[in-house]
C-alpha cells in the first residue's frame, strides 16, 4: 500500500523520459512526449479554464506518478487523437469513474480535477474553448 501523495513503490525504474506509458488502449506517449503535452495544457488550456492548475515545474513522469488519473487524462486532451481513439476515450473515462467513484466511492481531487477536464474539453480537442462557448456537457452523454 503507498502512503497517501507518494508515488507507487518500483515506480522510479519506469520514469525515465524515454519510456513510454499507455495512457489508454491505443494511445502510449513517452514521458518525453508527454512533458510536452502538459506543457501545452499549462500555455493553452490552463489560462482558459484555471480550475485545474499544474506547476510549471512538475514533470510527467512525476504527475504520473502521484496522480495518474489526472496525467491521462490531461494528455488525453492534449494530445490529437482519431475519432477511433477518442470513442475509446470516452468508454474508458466512464468505466474509470463507475468503478473509482460510484463502485469504491473514491474521494479525490485528482478525480475531481479529472472529471472537470473532460467536461470541459473532452468535446474540444480539436481547438481549445472554455466550457461557456462549447458543448462538451452534451458530448459526455453521447
Amino acid at each position: 500500500m503507498r502512503a497517501h501523495g507518494q508515488p507507487f513503490v518500483g515506480l522510479q525504474s519506469q520514469l525515465s523520459t524515454g519510456s513510454s506509458v499507455e495512457i489508454l488502449p491505443g494511445l502510449g506517449v513517452t514521458f518525453a512526449e508527454a512533458d510536452l503535452a502538459l506543457d501545452e495544457y499549462r500555455k493553452v488550456y490552463s489560462p482558459q479554464f484555471p480550475f485545474v492548475p499544474i506547476h510549471p515545474r512538475t514533470p510527467a513522469a512525476e504527475l504520473y506518478g502521484m496522480q495518474p488519473f489526472l496525467f491521462r487524462m490531461i494528455v488525453q486532451v492534449v494530445v490529437p487523437q482519431s475519432v477511433k481513439t477518442q470513442h475509446a476515450a470516452k468508454l474508458w473515462f466512464r468505466d474509470y469513474i463507475a468503478r473509482h467513484v460510484v463502485c469504491r466511492a473514491e474521494k479525490r481531487l485528482e478525480l475531481l480535477q479529472g472529471i472537470l477536464l473532460f467536461l470541459a474539453w473532452y468535446g474540444a480537442i480539436i481547438s481549445p474553448q472554455p466550457l461557456s462557448q462549447s458543448s462538451s456537457v452534451d458530448n459526455v452523454s453521447t
